[in-house]
């Protein structure tokens, strides 16, 4: 549901972006550029802020919604093309900046940021308190995560481009997350930050009929947390004494330290030996390793299962290693030996093993022992993937091309039991399907287009039990140019998954169907009108262990959803200034079934122009949701943005 709102929020600007057309290019040495900035006021939020902000978490205050400057020297500078542009700077959510510089025949260079506000507290999630009135999640957090990515490349004009690149990923923040322990679990603060390095460069060697890409890379890693509970009485989320003795917890400080480094060799290659064979293949090779840290200070009364007694205070020292080689690899073909046959083949392999060593621990319990241990084996898995899939397609004539194959995937893997399995210190499992694949395209006019594509297979064994199993996947596709201005667009849907093993009985099913309208009369010179809907049914059906008891049990989860956006964008007759724009439009998504929710996002913009290069707007949006079961997670809110246009 969460994801099906969040296309919904983004879905809304994208329709309702400017449809104007764009300036026309400056001619050398002169700068271009379009300016878009305001001011963003909003109403109080009635309702649940805390769902708001995970929903929306839009801000208010000054704005630069958009900018887009690009200049052009033709004088034999630093660069034959500078181009910077940017959106949503000013503490939204999602800022984005973009910068190419390129100079013809030497160099092209291109940097990319990307900056997120990622906000999440749900009170109806991992809430044991629920039941008591108590409307805080104990699973919570609130981030800013940051990422760079910058690429040079040397002589792109030639047939050797040597390139170096650089990038970062890092994120801080915080929220809430439990102490577990024997009998009982602890909500407390959980700090967070990360960071990993990213530097690769290499060589790609462009021919007429032969590409190859040459990749030396690597990754330095990070990951610092600290949980903390300061002095005080948090009694968690036991409400009954245990054992006649009530269990809390009065201080608490554990700190999560890992460092990771790895090394990659990537190769790709790309070949056209005959006018009827395309050729390509990818090998990677990495070998990453991490060291953690573990230490833990916590205080209050406690139980161990181990030792079936009580204890006061606890100390944990702990350090790993692990490593993990892994190769991947793939080649595909594509053979054309008669005008309307098409034959395809694809084969693909994943493999890696993870080995790690406990290097040491220490646990000291008050009143109680010390339990030490060195350097001991702790963990391996192995993985082991593969995929093979050949297609052959048939030109029937007519505007009909046909489409068959087939798709075999087989795999294993080896790890440690868990500890109520039965099968010994080690666990095995292994995969391996079988799909049929077909497909149509029809295209009996010009103006229209059906296309079908079906899969259908079996899995004899599987890694999980929400895997696809025995499943059909159906996709409908049309598209209808009704007029020169009316164009239609439909998809239908379907996915049957079933997995009938006593210990899974699982049974999922998916279907949508869309409809999309674009109508743009006189090519959209005074109006346009955008609309798409889409109905999806959602069914699962579940065997699980309820955790407590070991018992099994039924999970139902049922969805029927109806999702509608519509731009009406509505031109009004020019002035010396320019053209007033008038667009009204919204977004809905409303759901019933497992968990009923509604959410309303309508909106209007109004663009009037002051002077040919300038401009003033103004935009309303309003931002509902509820929900039937959680209706304490609803908000409503007005958005108002008044700004200036500048084209220069």
């Amino acid at each position: 549901m969460r994801l099906l709102i969040t296309a919904v929020l983004l879905a809304s600007p994208l329709a309702a972006q400017e449809t104007s057309a764009q300036p026309a290019r400056p001619a050398a040495g002169e700068p271009s550029l379009r300016l878009e900035a305001g001011n963003r006021w909003s109403s109080q939020v009635r309702g649940n802020t805390e769902v708001y902000r995970s929903l929306v978490n839009l801000g208010e205050g000054p704005k630069l919604l958009g900018l887009d400057l690009s200049l052009r020297d033709s004088a034999g500078g630093l660069f034959d093309k500078f181009e910077v542009r940017g959106d949503g700077w000013g503490g939204d959510p999602y800022s984005t900046a973009r910068v190419r510089a390129a100079r013809s025949g030497l160099y092209r260079f291109s940097m990319d940021y990307r900056n997120l506000a990622h906000f999440n507290a749900l009170p109806s999630f991992a809430n044991p308190g629920l039941e008591r009135g108590l409307l805080v999640s104990q699973r919570t957090y609130d981030l800013r995560r940051r990422m760079v990515d910058t690429q040079l490349d040397l002589f792109p004009d030639r047939r050797i481009i040597p390139f170096l690149a650089y990038g970062r990923d890092w994120g801080s923040g915080g929220g809430a997350t439990n102490f577990v322990a024997d009998e009982n679990e602890y909500a407390v603060r959980n700090i967070l930050q990360d960071k990993t390095d990213h530097y690769r460069g290499g060589v790609r060697i462009q021919l007429n009929r032969f590409h190859v890409t040459l990749e030396q890379g690597g990754t330095a890693f990070k990951d610092d947390q600290q949980v903390y509970f300061p002095p005080g009485s948090n009694p968690g989320n036991r409400t009954t004494a245990f054992l006649g003795q009530p269990l809390r917890l009065t201080s608490l400080n554990q700190a999560y330290r890992a460092r990771g480094t790895s090394q990659y060799s990537k190769a790709l290659v790309t070949a056209n030996p005959f006018s009827w064979v395309n050729l390509s293949g990818q090998f990677l090779y990495s070998l990453p390793s991490s060291e953690v840290s573990l230490t833990q200070d916590n205080t209050g009364n406690f139980f161990s299962s181990d030792s079936f007694s009580f204890f006061a205070s606890e100390r944990l020292l702990a350090s790993t290693r692990a490593k993990q080689p892994h190769t991947s690899g793939g080649f595909s073909a594509e053979l054309r030996p008669h005008g309307r046959i098409r034959v395809m083949e694809s084969f693909m392999t994943d493999r890696f093993h993870t080995s790690s060593n406990l290097v040491s621990l220490v646990d000291q319990v008050t009143p109680g022992t010390v339990r030490t241990e060195g350097a001991a084996g702790l963990e391996r898995l192995v993985f082991n993937y593969n995929r093979q899939e050949f297609n052959v397609m048939l030109d029937a004539g007519g505007g009909l091309t046909l489409r068959g194959g087939h798709r075999y995937v087989w795999g294993d893997a080896v790890t440690r039991a868990p500890g109520l399995s039965q099968t010994g210190p080690e666990r095995a499992s292994r995969m391996k399907m079988h799909a049929g694949l077909a497909g149509l395209a029809y295209r009996p006019a010009r103006k229209l287009g059906l296309y079908l594509d079906y899969e259908a297979g079996s899995a004899g064994q599987n890694y999980f039990r929400t895997s696809l199993q025995d499943y059909h996947r159906t996709q409908i596709r049309a598209r209808f140019q009704a007029l020169a201005s009316l164009a239609l667009t439909a998809n239908v849907s379907q996915l049957r998954n079933e997995n009938p093993a006593p210990l899974a009985r699982y049974d999922f099913k998916s279907r949508n169907g869309s409809l999309t309208v674009f109508w743009t009369p006189l090519g959209g010179k005074w109006f346009s009108l955008t609309g798409d809907y889409t109905h999806s049914n959602l069914r699962s059906d579940l065997s699980y262990l309820v955790p407590q008891t070991l018992q099994s049990d039924r999970s139902y989860y049922r969805e029927h959803a109806h999702v509608a956006t519509s731009v009406v964008d509505v031109k009004l007759p020019a002035t010396g200034a320019g053209v007033t724009e008038l667009s009204l439009g919204g977004s809905m998504f409303v759901s019933t079934g497992s968990r009923a929710s509604d959410y309303y996002q309508p909106f209007g913009r109004l663009s009037v122009p002051l002077h040919r290069k300038a401009g003033v707007f103004g935009e309303w949006r309003w931002y509902g949701y509820s929900e039937q079961v959680y209706r304490y997670e609803g908000f409503r809110a007005h958005h108002f943005i008044l700004g200036l246009r500048l084209a220069l």
